[in-house]
């Protein structure tokens, strides 16, 4: 049965289980009806489900013979793990949206956990990507003062930023603010992007 972080969706019974609810998460086999389970016989039951909360999230089944001389355990497993993505937010700020050529600029970039009552799990690794505008050149002090006075770690590989942050993010919190100083080298229109990821321990990655 899913925990109340997953949304029920449905479930697929075996074919051959004609006394079954598609819409529910429990179901009656009747031998009279279906026949007899023989030694050996296997079934597949699939739950279908959507996460409604991030985080980490445990499904668990029970089965239950009603009048059976030998019922058996519920097997070596009856719960299984189950991780949910997160919802992270990413904002970017500048100080000055109209600067002169060769003026310093300093953009601020924000990452938040936007749930009001589920912290990100531990085991993962949030990396913030931050892509400068050829226009622009990097003050590398200012990176130099994220790892020395931040708990990011940041590196530089040409144009590209890259903030990395390993633990968790509390319930409707945001992190350390990433404050990136450039020099403006081109009139004109320039762009700094950024975008953030999470990596699960399992491998899983969450933008």
């Amino acid at each position: 049965m899913p925990s109340p972080e997953l949304g029920f969706v449905s479930t697929d019974w075996p074919s051959t289980w004609t006394n079954c609810d598609s819409n529910s998460l429990s179901c009656n086999y009747d031998p009279s009806i279906d026949g007899p389970i023989n030694p050996g016989d296997q079934f597949q039951i699939t739950v279908n489900a959507v996460g409604a909360d991030p985080g980490m999230h445990l499904n668990c089944y029970a089965i239950d013979l009603t009048g059976a001389s030998n019922e058996p355990p519920n097997g070596n497993n009856p719960c299984v793990s189950v991780i949910v993505g997160h919802d992270v937010s990413i904002e970017k700020t500048v100080n000055n949206s109209t600067p002169q050529l060769g003026d310093l600029v300093e953009f601020t970039v924000t990452v938040s956990n936007n749930l009001s009552s589920i912290d990100a799990p531990p085991g993962e690794t949030i990396t913030v990507t931050d892509v400068l505008d050829s226009g622009l050149a990097l003050d590398i002090s200012s990176i130099n003062a994220l790892n020395s006075n931040t708990p990011w770690t940041c590196t530089v590989s040409g144009s590209t930023i890259t903030c990395s942050w390993g633990g968790a993010i509390a319930a409707t919190t945001a992190l350390d603010p990433i404050v990136i100083n450039a020099f403006v080298m081109d009139p004109g229109t320039l762009e700094n992007c950024a975008s953030v990821s999470i990596s699960l321990a399992n491998g899983l990655v969450d933008d």
